[in-house]
This record gives C-alpha cells, sequence and structure tokens, in this order.
C-alpha cells in the first residue's frame, strides 16, 4: 500500500514548477434536445455556452438561448417539435410562453411540480 512515485527530468532536490495561465473559462453549460421520430435514428440537439466572469453577467441560460435552440432544431429537423418541459424558471418564462404561443410549429407538454408516479 505505498504511494506511487512520481519521477521527473530535475535535478534532485529542485522542484520542477511548471507555469500555466490562471485565466480560463471555467463555466460552461449545455442545453440539449434528444429528437426522436418514428422510423428514423434519434438525434441530440445540443447548444453550449461558455460563460464570462463579468460581474453581473448571467451564469445560465436565459429564454432567448431556449428559443434559439428550438428554433435550429426546428430548422434542422424540418417538422413539428413537441417538447417536455421541467419547472425549471427560465422554462416558465412569459417571453417563451409568448413564442410558443406564437407559432403552431411547436408543442409544450409542462411537467407537473410534484409527481412520484413518474
Amino acid at each position: 500500500m505505498t504511494p506511487p512515485r512520481a519521477r521527473t527530468w530535475g535535478r534532485r532536490g529542485h522542484t520542477p514548477v511548471i507555469r500555466v495561465r490562471g485565466r480560463s473559462r471555467r463555466r460552461t453549460s449545455i442545453a440539449a434536445l434528444c429528437c426522436y421520430k418514428p422510423g428514423e435514428k434519434s438525434r441530440l440537439i445540443h447548444r453550449p455556452r461558455a460563460h464570462l466572469r463579468l460581474k453581473g453577467a448571467r451564469k445560465s441560460f436565459s429564454w432567448q438561448d431556449y428559443r434559439d435552440l428550438l428554433v435550429r432544431a426546428h430548422i434542422q429537423l424540418d417538422g413539428p417539435i413537441v417538447v417536455v418541459w421541467d419547472n425549471l424558471n427560465t422554462h416558465l418564462a412569459t417571453g417563451l410562453k409568448r413564442y410558443e404561443a406564437d407559432h403552431d410549429w411547436l408543442t409544450t407538454v409542462r411537467l407537473p411540480p410534484y409527481a412520484p408516479d413518474l
């Protein structure tokens, strides 16, 4: 049960130091749609988003991002879409509800807030 040893090409007694850049985009979100059509292969349509580390910048998807994902899916699939939403506050936004009402190719189903039998 001895710990593993690490070996380097550095001189004995001098710990090698590796310099790396300290800034990186550490937070990344992704939204995805699993698409199923009878008689065809299933598809996964996704949209990643790297977040800016600015003060006051949004740290999650907005309803406009979900709307854009639905538009891209509609263009790729070239047909009507049925979306099953959970009760995330962004999915319940008035702008997204208005968009759903204006487009007949989009049908949404909302899951109940608590349903242990599902």
